[in-house]
């Protein structure tokens, strides 16, 4: 279709139109419905809508309780439309009582394999208090005092053929601002802890009695 100027030579290029179209084999009503429907997009042009206001949804959760919940909800939604149209209320049911809360995702970690720990341990004799701190498993760093325990403590504390009884008692360990005791067992594992609670009992005090011991030469009775 091409551009006309006037009205006539508009009214000659359909005419054209149609008698091309008709040679063509299209039905006359399918031509006549293109051309009527150009025609309205010219002179009749669409409305132009104004655009609708925005809506702020809101979501309101509530505790599902059955029927009840449902029909909170819709009095709600009811009373929310009708004082403040331009907002739209969204209602979500939660339900506090969850399968998965049934469930542990992880093991708990035994206390001696806890790692980035603070631990504690206080002298039965002086009441002088050990603390330290590890990012490494607490059992691997407590080894490590067992080690040098063996090295150290015996030419501190004891005097060949000297030998003394202390009892230990049980030491505090501080994890993650928690309190926990660690108790005697048969077996091998509450064993070696116990060895450990020695060790940590001592650690407190061997700076200052490996000077004393070095300047003034004691004999323990």
């Amino acid at each position: 279709m091409n551009i006309c100027s006037t009205h006539q030579a508009l009214h000659d290029e359909f005419e054209f139109i149609r008698k091309l179209s008709f040679k063509n084999g299209y039905p006359i009503a399918f031509v006549e419905s293109v051309i009527r429907r150009q025609l309205n997009l010219v002179y009749e042009p669409r409305e132009i809508k104004p655009p609708k206001p925005e809506t702020d949804i809101v979501v309101l959760r509530i505790p599902y309780y059955g029927n009840p919940t449902h029909i909170y909800g819709k009095r709600v939604t009811i009373a929310v439309a009708a004082q403040y149209p331009l907002k739209q209320v969204r209602v979500v049911y939660d339900i506090t009582a969850r399968i998965g809360h049934n469930f542990t995702t992880k093991d708990k970690i035994p206390t001696e394999f806890r790692s980035g720990v603070v631990y504690e341990a206080t002298c039965p004799v002086c009441n002088e208090k050990y603390i330290g701190q590890t990012c490494r498993h607490l059992k691997t760093r407590i080894n490590e005092h067992l080690s040098y325990q063996k090295r150290v403590m015996p030419s501190l504390t004891q005097p060949h053929g000297t030998a003394t009884n202390t009892t230990v008692q049980p030491q505090k360990l501080i994890v993650n601002s928690t309190f926990h005791m660690i108790t005697r067992s048969q077996s091998r594992m509450n064993q070696q802890l116990l060895n450990q609670r020695k060790l940590l009992a001592k650690l407190s005090t061997i700076l200052t009695r490996e000077k004393k011991l070095r300047m003034y030469p004691i004999t323990l009775k």
